[in-house]
């Protein structure tokens, strides 16, 4: 059975479960530069850690940059015949790429399009810099349509193979039809920062609550404006009508928020793909989602269960009351919705980078 290593910043929930699916086909190992509690993520990202998933010691952190200074002894203990890089622009990943290019071995980076604080892609002069270095990769796992057209601008399109990131979501395809009712649930799935625009939401419920007073609203309670979305609450007196998540205990209880709750909104300013909105979609919750969310665009547009707007109160509102007006909508919706994103589920996922690794 040929080795795989995959590398990667933080031992994500639906990353180590991938584990097990992807040990069927190689002896495999999964390394992580960092631990979730010192990520931005909630500690209830924290799961069991298989024992062929491993937190590196002796790493050297900044930011997002990572330098192992143990990893060639680690590499050549291991020996893996594929990895599978975690993004191009880690120190160590660097090294990774060279080691392995240097005995044969086949790389594949795994990574989402480059972009700079904005949102915006790099194709600045560095980034073309950067990807001249891995000329010699042999594939790119490119996150979403907008990765693949992203990455065909440096690479041979046919190293170039459109995947996602397995998505934990077999729960949350069980999961009833919604119906419609005045003491509706809307949630806001989505961290408390200013790219994914939370006050926005705050308004868009504010309005929405005028005109069905029984709505609630769930929020994600991690981020740095936590404190700014409480005082915007109070200010607007929605203290009983809009609650945080605080309550979450582990990752496996995730899936029961979104059984809780009927419609999902997303106000992002941008975002390359959400998880949290394909778990909503596989859990038969209505959808509104911004024009700025890419990846989950795609998904809605070829599903046609949901909602693509412009990123405005109205527009949202708008949105949000077909599905009170129309009481097929959440089933027919949920149908679409779950036959599209079901081949995202971790098992699903992990056969198509079987398929193409195994092709290299």
């Amino acid at each position: 059975m040929k080795k795989l290593l995959l590398i990667s910043n933080i031992p994500a929930p639906y990353m180590l479960k991938s584990i097990y699916e992807m040990q069927k086909y190689f002896d495999t190992q999964y390394w992580f530069y960092d631990d979730i509690e010192n990520s931005s993520r909630a500690n209830w990202w924290k799961i069991e850690r298989p024992k062929n998933a491993i937190i590196l010691d002796n790493v050297l952190r900044y930011k997002a940059k990572y330098i192992s200074l143990n990893i060639k002894e680690k590499l050549e203990k291991f020996n893996p015949d594929i990895i599978i890089l975690g993004g191009f622009s880690i120190p160590t990943n660097m090294y990774i790429y060279k080691w392995a290019k240097n005995k044969n071995k086949k790389v594949i980076a795994f990574s989402e399009f480059l972009r700079d604080k904005k949102g915006f892609e790099r194709k600045n002069f560095f980034t073309k810099l950067l990807f001249k270095f891995y000329k010699n990769i042999d594939a790119i796992f490119a996150v979403g349509e907008h990765g693949v057209k992203y990455f065909m601008n440096f690479f041979d399109k046919n190293k170039i193979f459109n995947i996602d990131y397995p998505n934990d979501i077999d729960e949350h395809l069980k999961h009833p039809f919604r119906e419609v009712r005045q003491d509706i649930k809307i949630l806001y799935s989505h961290r408390l920062i200013d790219i994914y625009n939370p006050l926005l939401a705050i308004d868009i419920f504010k309005k929405f609550n005028e005109k069905y007073p029984l709505s609630t609203m769930k929020m994600n309670a991690s981020g740095n404006l936590r404190k700014i979305c409480e005082e915007k609450i109070k200010e607007y007196k929605l203290e009983r009508k809009i609650t945080f998540l605080d309550d979450i205990k582990s990752w496996n209880d995730l899936h029961l928020v979104y059984k809780e709750c009927d419609i999902s909104i997303s106000p992002l300013n941008f975002s390359n793909g959400n998880n949290s909105i394909t778990e909503a979609m596989a859990s038969g919750m209505g959808i509104v989602i911004s024009k700025n969310v890419n990846f989950n665009d795609v998904l809605l547009k070829k599903s046609k269960g949901g909602f693509i707007v412009d990123n405005n109160v109205d527009s949202f509102i708008e949105a949000m009351e077909q599905y009170m007006q129309d009481k097929e909508l959440f089933k027919k919706h949920a149908i679409a919705n779950r036959e599209v994103v079901k081949e995202f589920s971790i098992e699903n996922m992990t056969k198509k980078y079987v398929n193409i690794i195994q092709k290299l």
